[in-house]
């Protein structure tokens, strides 16, 4: 999709929106993972951020622990919302240039926000392993994304690092030292690093029920393409 901004996409600076990036479930595991790791990366001069959830005591707990790590960061706005209700979601949406949401199942959670988010034309991003909700966003939304030229960009998470960025270093090995790229790449995950969250495991348990019960899902899952 052609970007909707004039200036350079990766330059965050020009928004007339109150915020560049909302993280949407910053008080959940990887929401804050996220959070800590955008006040590690820049300064509140470089980005204007803020951390939306559902529990303002929370999130100020959040904010007090950035803070106090990371110099660059005096404060950081919060937004508070619910994930099921759509007006809610419009209001943090139209204010924020990027969302990027950590809040799952987004078989569950997910659709609102993406509909908010072309509603307002602001850019999206989540880390959702359910391939099946994926395809769903895609044939529900598609269009509409791109009559309002708002990227909607899934699976920015664990899922992506095998696939998207194991494909592109296999790639360049080949174009490095074949001159030439490879055909096909296929790609086995045999064991990883690292822990599970609760999310990821409602997200697991809402994918096999939905499996379960739809032939459709089912047939999904085996071919998303």
């Amino acid at each position: 999709m052609t970007p909707k901004y004039d200036s350079d996409p990766t330059d965050m600076s020009n928004t007339n929106r109150p915020y560049d990036i909302v993280v949407w479930g910053a008080t959940g595991f990887t929401g804050k993972l996220v959070s800590e790791y955008l006040t590690e990366q820049y300064t509140q001069d470089m980005i204007s951020l803020a951390l939306g959830g559902r529990s303002a005591d929370r999130l100020d707990s959040i904010v007090s622990e950035l803070t106090t790590q990371n110099k660059g960061w005096d404060s950081i706005p919060t937004v508070i919302g619910d994930a099921t209700d759509q007006e809610s979601l419009r209001e943090i949406t139209q204010d924020t240039q990027v969302i990027c949401t950590t809040v799952g199942p987004y078989t569950k959670y997910g659709t609102p926000l993406v509909e908010a988010c072309i509603e307002t034309q602001t850019e999206y991003c989540d880390l959702t392993g359910e391939i099946n909700w994926v395809r769903e966003m895609i044939d529900r939304f598609h269009d509409a994304a791109v009559n309002a030229n708002t990227r909607i960009i899934h699976s920015c998470g664990f899922d992506s690092v095998p696939a998207d960025v194991g494909t592109l270093l296999i790639q360049s090995f080949a174009i490095e030292n074949f001159d030439t790229h490879c055909e096909m790449v296929r790609i086995y995950l045999e064991e990883g690093n690292g822990g599970v969250s609760g999310g990821t495991l409602a997200s697991f348990a809402e994918l096999f029920d939905a499996a379960s019960d739809d032939p459709v899902t089912r047939q999904t899952l085996q071919d998303p393409y």
